[in-house]
């Protein structure tokens, strides 16, 4: 018996069979239903990269300035950030800008306490010498619409965090660090000040 043509959004028959899964495809035998899957999946695969490098585009040369914070006390305590360092982190303006070139990533964090730079790839680790004097094996990557990363710590004792930084709809930065073994979060926000 003769399969029956699909019909397009014109009412018109067609021997493409549209959206379902694998096994039917097989089971139907079309070579443009084989073609069809092969191409949606390019397709899909092709947004998921362009909405990665979208994203990251967006914070590209953009300085950031720190205006508000919810739960950053809990969080430095989870972290076992000393007494003094978390009373001097408190009372700061941080900056912080991301910069790129070919591949290669560089985080620029400025305070008056101390400034700091991360360079990076996404995907690739590399040990981050914190201004907190730990060390930190650190990964850059994306995951939906955020820039995340985690930091492992390299000496017992040390707490692994992941910091997760997404842009919002008012154009402000979101960055939500999280201190793993506990779940204790921190929300800071950063206003756009000046782009290079």
């Amino acid at each position: 018996m003769t399969e029956p043509l699909n019909r397009d959004q014109n009412g018109l028959e067609s021997d493409t069979c549209g959206p379902h899964s694998e096994d039917q495809h097989q089971l139907h035998g079309h070579q443009s239903c084989l073609d069809w899957s092969t191409r949606n999946n390019f397709y899909l695969r092709g947004i998921r990269t362009l909405s990665k490098f979208t994203m990251i585009e967006k914070l590209l040369d953009v300085k950031f300035k720190s205006e508000g914070e919810q739960g950053l006390e809990e969080y430095m305590s989870a972290q076992k950030v000393g007494f003094m360092l978390r009373k001097i982190a408190k009372n700061l303006t941080l900056y912080e800008t991301l910069t790129k070139e070919g591949d290669t990533y560089t985080y620029s964090f400025e305070s008056t306490f101390k400034n700091h730079k991360m360079v990076f790839k996404l995907g690739e680790s590399f040990v981050d010498h914190g201004v907190d004097g730990r060390d930190m094996k650190t990964t850059f990557f994306v995951e939906g619409d955020a820039l995340i990363a985690t930091q492992e710590n390299i000496k017992e004792g040390d707490v692994p965090s992941r910091i997760e930084r997404r842009l919002r709809p008012d154009g402000k930065l979101e960055a939500k660090f999280i201190s793993t073994p506990t779940d204790t979060t921190c929300i800071r926000v950063f206003a756009p000040v000046t782009k290079k």
